[in-house]
């Protein structure tokens, strides 16, 4: 028997028949995990503590929470020594490895970056980007941390690089600063790796020959390892070339800086990329990035008594403020902010009167600034009244000597309450 289906029913039935259909081809090309180290929830509760100078973690075996730190340090310290720092992580497969994996890491920064990461998968040796961006904050504490950025980065790799038993996967930051593992995932995947290049805009300009250059980076994949490559990137009339050497790396993400003439980046770019005797075609869009005004604020902490007693810190901070006066009559373009206006009375009250004199004069010609509080309070036990009379000797300075009154800031732990 026969019945008439409305064509709303109708439109449902096959709303849900292709939304079958995308499910069973997303499924199909999903990644199957193999093994993971951590939860990517945007934390590293589950890691151990701290950073280490190397480590080995062996699946199956070691612990997250005892055996991995949840932080690593970048290869070259604040002093300037360089000195790699390697995580290792040794596992087996359950059978003989065939086609291609990834290995994902959920990566968190709370400071500067390394420039780099080189990836090691046995005896192949790789190296990709660095590329924070912007991270909401997933608990309380990193909502104080203002460089709050992630990165997730997927390495390819060939099966034929693995073995069934005793692989390793070393993990070394390279550049300054470091950062934080929110997951670690080796995964099975039908995906094949990008292949062609792409030019990507960076933030930084600079003046080359008379004209303002910006410069580029040419993305390069490769999963073979060259001696010399060359990258020309053409943008309408215009043709920018560079070359380059490779004596270490097997795969990775090649990135190479060209210096490109800012008004020249529009419209489509095309990209040919040679490596040893292999070639690449690509276009892709692009876009100037924005050109950037970048003010520096140079001010001295004040911390009354954290580094020496406290009549000591007080001179100190005068004499930094005699040097500021001989830098602002130096050099016509400096100026200076004080980071509380205690060291402003503590000045005034400290020195003599051409001293006195010569500093007010800076002050009312905005080369030297004021912040609007006192000192930097305990937010945490601050009342309202308390905060109003913090501004009172910087109000009466703006009334009397026509300083400013445009800013207030608190610094250093006093304001995380």
């Amino acid at each position: 028997m026969i019945r008439h289906v409305c064509p709303a029913v109708r439109d449902a039935l096959w709303i849900g028949v292709l939304a079958l259909a995308a499910s069973a081809v997303s499924a199909a090309s999903a990644v199957e995990p193999l093994w993971s180290i951590g939860t990517p929830d945007g934390l590293t509760m589950e890691f151990a503590p701290g950073a280490r100078e190397n480590l080995t973690f062996t699946v199956g075996q070691s612990v997250a929470s005892r055996d991995f730190a949840g932080n690593q340090s970048g290869s070259i310290g604040w002093d300037g020594k360089v000195s790699e720092k390697p995580y290792t992580i040794a596992f087996d497969l359950s059978e003989a490895p065939q086609g291609r994996y990834e290995l994902v890491l959920d990566l968190i920064f709370s400071s500067g970056s390394p420039r780099q990461l080189k990836v090691r998968v046995n005896d192949k040796l790789g190296i990709f980007p660095i590329r924070p961006v912007s991270k909401h904050s997933s608990w309380g504490d990193q909502g104080n941390e203002m460089l709050l950025a992630k990165q997730h980065l997927a390495v390819p790799i060939d099966g034929a690089w693995l073995k069934a038993k005793g692989n390793q996967i070393n993990l070394i930051p390279l550049g300054i600063g470091g950062l934080a593992y929110d997951a670690i995932t080796l995964c099975k995947t039908s995906r094949a790796p990008d292949v062609l290049p792409r030019l990507e805009p960076t933030i930084f300009f600079r003046r080359n020959g008379g004209k303002l250059v910006e410069v580029c980076d040419v993305i390069a994949p490769f999963e073979e390892r060259f001696d010399r490559g060359s990258a020309t990137v053409r943008l309408g009339k215009q043709t920018f070339s560079k070359s380059f050497t490779n004596a270490l790396y097997d795969f990775g993400l090649w990135v190479e800086p060209v210096a490109i003439t800012a008004s020249a980046i529009a419209g489509q770019a095309a990209i040919e990329l040679t490596l040893d005797a292999r070639k690449s075609q690509a276009t892709c869009d692009a876009r100037p990035a924005k050109q950037w005004k970048v003010f520096v604020c140079p001010k001295v902490h004040n911390d009354v008594g954290y580094t020496d007693l406290q009549p000591h810190v007080n001179e100190l901070d005068n004499r930094n403020s005699d040097q500021v006066l001989d830098l602002l009559h130096q050099y016509p373009f400096y100026k200076f902010n004080f980071e509380t206006a205690w060291l402003v009375d503590n000045f005034l009250d400290c020195r003599t009167g051409p001293s006195r004199k010569e500093f007010l004069g800076n002050l009312r010609k905005g080369r030297a600034a004021m912040n609007a509080f006192y000192l930097n309070l305990m937010t945490g036990i601050c009342s309202g009244e308390e905060l109003y009379r913090a501004m009172y000797f910087t109000h009466r300075l703006h009334r009397e000597q026509g300083g400013n009154f445009d800013f207030a800031c608190l610094t250093d732990a006093p304001s995380h309450s």
